[in-house]
């Protein structure tokens, strides 16, 4: 058996690329069947992958070489997890890279039906360490739990030199832009929201003048309004799961001044008064925050400074490249 993971997997993530070179791992790429409709996209994400079983039954005796299999995706991930199960799959250990679950019905849902999946053989990679408590009673007694804090592998993001009067808010997933836009009506701060036509709530309500909505725009404009902004504003609806994470990393690596809502995850990331600013409540608290911000702009500087350097010590794609490295050597210690 060789003493080293296979990942199989829909996509190739930078860490996949860079440990493929290295050769600590051998990567197999599982493409996607062509969706013919918006019901077959539908179907595929509640009901399973088909076709990723298919290819994991009918390679299991090149995969079953292999210490370990790391797949990613919560559908993949408990089909491989359901194979090693039934005994299909034989690695001594089936990683799960990534686990997370947004919401406490899928998490309730997961605590009942993991043991139709789950055996002593299953290791769950958590992108944060609040996870490790928040999932504490979801996961099997006899399977192992690692933490890698989540960062960014591309190094080419810059501070830009341009910084206008408004302030930014993106994503899609878990926000809670009614409060903010209520907190910036009536001023004179400006706020520019990325969303998704997916928030369905922002079509709900009146926008004011001095808040500017954009949907489902392409990554480049994404990052384009961040570079620009006064700041990075990030506001979200529940404490459950990982959610904001991506955004909050590409404003840290920016030096952007970041405003969170009290999340546990994001409070993992942003420290208060040292490397951004943690409000209780956005619609009250946030403007009487900004005000005192530009009334000390020498703060404002310190907290960028600190934020940036916060990215790169602990986010960055060095720190990312030895943490990585740790959990494979971890997962393979036999």
């Amino acid at each position: 058996m060789k003493n080293k993971s296979i990942v199989v997997s829909r996509s190739d993530a930078d860490w996949i690329k860079h440990f493929k070179m290295t050769g600590d791992i051998d990567y197999v790429q599982v493409h996607r069947d062509k969706q013919q409709s918006s019901l077959v996209g539908k179907m595929e994400n509640f009901l399973g992958a088909y076709h990723f079983i298919k290819y994991l039954i009918s390679h299991r005796k090149m995969i079953n070489q292999y210490q370990s299999l790391i797949v990613t995706g919560n559908n993949v991930a408990l089909a491989a997890l359901l194979l090693r199960k039934l005994g299909i799959l034989k690695n001594p250990k089936v990683v799960w890279w990534g686990f997370f679950l947004h919401s406490r019905a899928s998490i309730n849902l997961y605590r009942t039906l993991r043991a139709f999946f789950e055996s002593k053989h299953v290791v769950y990679i958590l992108f944060s360490y609040f996870e490790e408590s928040l999932y504490k009673n979801v996961f099997g007694k006899n399977t192992t739990t690692f933490i890698l804090p989540y960062g960014i592998w591309n190094e080419t993001i810059s501070i830009s030199m341009e910084e206008q009067a408004y302030y930014f808010s993106g994503g899609y997933s878990n926000r809670d832009y009614l409060p903010l836009i209520e907190a910036f009506r009536g001023t004179t701060f400006e706020l520019v929201i990325i969303a998704s036509k997916l928030n369905v709530e922002l079509d709900t309500i009146e926008i004011p003048n001095n808040v500017k909505i954009l949907k489902d725009v392409d990554k480049d404009t994404f990052h384009n309004y961040m570079d620009k902004a006064a700041g990075v504003i990030i506001p979200l609806k529940n404490d459950l799961g990982s959610s904001g994470q991506m955004v909050t990393l590409n404003a840290m690596a920016r030096g952007k001044l970041i405003i969170i809502n009290d999340n546990s995850i994001m409070k993992e990331y942003i420290i208060h008064n040292e490397s951004g600013f943690v409000v209780q409540h956005i619609e009250s608290d946030l403007i009487p925050l900004l005000k005192k911000i530009n009334k000390n702009p020498i703060d404002k500087k310190r907290i960028q400074e600190n934020v940036r350097q916060r990215y790169i010590d602990l986010y960055s794609k060095k720190p990312c490249i030895e943490n990585t490295a740790t959990i494979l050597k971890a997962i393979n210690k036999t």
